[in-house]
């Protein structure tokens, strides 16, 4: 009897220090991380097979980058460029009341941020109020967050959606973000 009471106690000692190593490997790993996607594929772990992935140094130079064709130019007039990007949407309404609200709030976010412009649109029945010119939704996520604490009572109804929007001096080659 106190033999099969010794083996459920070392049994579970074992399980225990397994796990807790195991628990340790992950936490390292997490905390360290691969460098890139390539990295982390590639990276040999027990009971799983080896994958070796074979590409041209241009393609491991882009992952992780905005492609360009989602950023190709859609129009030009002057210096100013129309691109796909992004957009911070302040406000929907289809009330009698939406469009002075439309326009009191940006009224009121141009007073906070007056580097972003504001466009009101009206698409039947929506009044839409949106902020911003961003190329990347991480931009237009910073920026929308400044915008959430600086009105908070707003917050609630602030989000970022993907729309055509307007760059100065816009060049393609050099608005890619380097990692």
């Amino acid at each position: 009897m106190a033999r099969k009471g010794f083996l459920g106690v070392f049994i579970t000692i074992c399980i225990s220090i397994t796990l807790s190593l195991s628990a340790q490997s992950n936490a390292t790993y997490q905390k360290t991380g691969p460098a890139s996607i390539f990295e982390a594929l590639q990276s040999i772990s027990e009971r799983e097979g080896i994958i070796t992935i074979h590409q041209s140094s241009e393609i491991r130079n882009r992952v992780g980058h905005v492609l360009t064709r989602n950023n190709q130019i859609l129009g030009k007039e002057g210096n100013m460029y129309t691109v796909q990007g992004f957009r911070i949407q302040a406000y929907t309404g289809n009330t009698q009341e939406s469009k002075s609200e439309a326009y009191s709030r940006a009224a009121r976010i141009q007073n906070a941020f007056p580097e972003y412009n504001c466009y009101i649109t009206f698409g039947a029945p929506f009044w839409r109020l949106q902020v911003g010119d961003f190329l990347t939704q991480q931009e237009a996520e910073e920026v929308k967050d400044l915008l959430k604490n600086a009105l908070p009572g707003i917050a609630k109804e602030v989000y970022v959606v993907r729309e055509k929007v307007r760059i100065r001096n816009y060049n393609p080659t050099t608005e890619m973000p380097n990692n």
